[in-house]
């Protein structure tokens, strides 16, 4: 053993020493009040606190919801935005749409829709 460990023997020792004779010097009435302070300190339990288990559950079981919804959804689909080039290439084609084959349906139906209204 090295010198502070006989150090602290000693000093451990001595303090005992000296409580013993303190506990030794009390009248029968302390030493009474002090057992039963004693004895109700080692019998008392605290509650335990089941709120905090309650809350705990809660937690877990949205978490677990949660997981089930994120596990269960589908995938997002990637939709790229246009750059309206593909437009401008329609728009600029030699060939003729079909959309102006028809123009006065599409005339006929923009006017139908506003004597409806």
């Amino acid at each position: 053993m090295n010198e502070s460990d006989e150090n602290e023997k000693a000093f451990t020792a001595v303090i005992r020493a000296d409580l013993d004779r303190g506990a030794d010097a009390l009248d029968e009435g302390t030493r009474r009040a002090l057992a039963n302070a004693r004895r109700h300190a080692m019998n008392h339990r605290p509650r335990p606190r089941t709120y905090w288990r309650a809350a705990g559950g809660l937690a877990l079981a949205g978490l677990a919801a949660l997981a089930v919804v994120k596990l269960y959804q589908p995938p997002p689909t990637s939709v790229q935005p246009s750059s309206g080039l593909e437009d401008v290439e329609l728009l600029s084609s030699a060939e003729e749409l079909d959309l102006y084959k028809d123009m006065d349906f599409y005339f006929w139906l923009a006017a139908d829709e506003h004597a409806d209204s």
